[in-house]
This record gives C-alpha cells, sequence and structure tokens, in this order.
C-alpha cells in the first residue's frame, strides 16, 4: 500500500515538472514566433516584449511552485521540521 502512495506522489512530481517543460518550449517558441512577426510587419514599433514578458512571469511563477514551494510541502519536509521543534523543547 505505501508502495503505491509514493509511487503516486512521485508519478504527480514527474509530471508536473514535464508539463513545466512543455509550457517553457512552447513559451520559447512562440515568443520567437512573436519577434519574427514583429520584426516582418511592424519594424518600427516593438510590442512583443510585453507578452514575453508577462507570460514570462507566470512561466518563473510555475518554476518555483514546481521546483521550491511543493519540496516545502512533502511529508519528508514536515518530518524534518517537527524534529527541529522537538529538538528546541528538549534542550530548554
Amino acid at each position: 500500500m505505501d508502495n503505491d502512495v509514493n509511487y503516486k506522489f512521485v508519478s504527480d512530481k514527474v509530471d508536473k515538472r514535464l508539463n513545466f517543460y512543455r509550457s517553457f518550449l512552447t513559451y520559447c517558441l512562440v515568443n520567437i514566433f512573436l519577434v519574427l512577426v514583429n520584426f516582418i510587419f511592424t519594424p518600427n514599433e516593438w510590442w512583443f516584449y510585453w507578452v514575453t514578458i508577462i507570460w514570462g512571469i507566470f512561466i518563473l511563477i510555475n518554476f518555483l511552485n514546481i521546483f521550491f514551494i511543493d519540496e516545502m510541502f512533502t511529508d519528508s519536509y514536515r518530518e524534518k521540521k517537527i524534529q527541529e521543534e522537538l529538538n528546541k523543547i528538549n534542550k530548554i
């Protein structure tokens, strides 16, 4: 039973990372396309960077959530913090 839970947890984690990589690749390809369209059709007015910046902020938030914030809220993190608190109490 415990193996099934661990497998599901790890599987979800890997799926989130793969989805992030796909999103990032899409972000890069679409923005390259937008730069080309902007350069060809309106070379005197640069507008592509607005899309790049706003979309990039969301990509950054997604990156931080998947690779840092999710890591902080795992069971091992919880157990580590419990042990730290118990050690503090035992020192008193």
